[in-house]
């Protein structure tokens, strides 16, 4: 019954979301530097790929979905992978500004641990066009990444991406 009730809910908010505004889809790069990494010398810095699915609300409030994966290089010779599934929660605040957060779990190879995500953002599009039925935009984030992986690694550090975005 539980499963049920919880199906309903969310084809109501799906719907409601639906038919209040837009649904976009954003694929981007994304460029990671960790500020500093606890008791370990190495330098973290890597790039990625984004993928996010979000609802444009009422009031220019927009909930999505957001997955990140990407490769950190350090020590000039190794590697490690990075995986982020997260909530996004962003709002506008002037034309093509927005400032937004992500709530998730990233895993990392280089702790071999996952940990709670928290990414404060700020979005500005650069350049956005518009057709009979889909608008596209190139867009770029710069954000501030929080996190503390269950080894105690500190992976905080900040972001960059471009990402390219149609909205139906």
């Amino acid at each position: 019954m539980k499963k049920i009730l919880t199906v309903l809910f969310a084809v109501s908010v799906a719907s409601s979301a639906m038919a209040a505004g837009n649904l976009s889809v954003d694929f981007g790069s994304v460029w990671y530097k960790v500020s500093y990494t606890d008791g370990v010398s190495d330098h973290l810095q890597g790039q990625g790929q984004s993928f996010a699915i979000n609802w444009t609300l009422d009031n220019d409030l927009s909930l999505g979905a957001y997955s990140e994966s990407g490769r950190w290089v350090y020590a000039s010779t190794g590697y490690d992978d990075w995986d982020i599934r997260a909530i996004t929660i962003a709002k506008g605040i002037v034309k093509n500004v927005t400032i937004g957060m992500n709530l998730g779990d990233m895993y990392d190879t280089y702790s071999g641990d996952d940990g709670m995500l928290t990414d404060i953002f700020g979005s500005v599009v650069i350049l956005g066009g518009s057709g009979d039925k889909v608008s596209g935009q190139l867009k770029t984030n710069v954000g501030a990444r929080f996190i503390v992986n269950d080894s105690d690694y500190n992976m905080s550090g900040i972001t960059v991406s471009l990402s390219v975005g149609l909205l139906f």
